[in-house]
């Protein structure tokens, strides 16, 4: 845990007092059905907040950076209405797995249909693919720091590198 402390203390600088107890307060998990008759999901208010922020509606083409584990791309799905596009994009191939099953299981075929998993490098986006997104969600860090300090097993194994 020291050497997690010591980084972001370092990142933050003075702000990294109030970040980190802000960080180890526990919210209440949401459970959300963005469906009728899918199964539900649970995340964080904070989330469900982000993605509500960038006001996606029916016909948007949205890119969300780091979907996975899918709960923000879920909301920006849903955001959608069935009309627009969303690619969802997840550079870890194991995350990528993940998010698949998340769709798979919480979005009907006719949404599910306006989801393209991809897995680039997101400055791709920027230089490949400029202009082509009425909204980009990028949540970072996407590696989730805050479930390290909630879920103490997985701090000792923290690296610089992870982040």
């Amino acid at each position: 845990m020291s050497k997690f402390i010591d980084h972001f203390s370092e990142v933050y600088g003075d702000r990294w007092q109030t970040l980190y107890p802000a960080l180890c307060q526990s919210d209440p998990k949401v459970t959300r059905e963005c469906f009728d008759g899918f199964a539900t999901y649970v995340m964080d208010q904070a989330s469900i907040r982000a993605a509500q922020a960038l006001q996606v509606r029916p016909g948007f083409q949205v890119l969300d950076l780091c979907a996975a584990p899918g709960g923000k791309t879920l909301i920006l799905v849903e955001g959608l209405s069935g009309k627009g596009g969303l690619t969802a994009n997840e550079l870890s191939s194991p995350r990528r797995a993940r998010l698949k099953e998340v769709i798979d299981t919480h979005v009907p075929p006719a949404s599910r249909a306006l989801v393209k998993i991809t897995g680039f490098d997101g400055n791709q986006f920027g230089l490949k693919r400029k202009n082509e997104f009425d909204r980009v969600l990028l949540d970072a860090p996407c590696s989730s720091e805050r479930h390290l300090i909630q879920d103490d097993p997985a701090v000792p194994e923290w690296k610089e590198s992870r982040t």
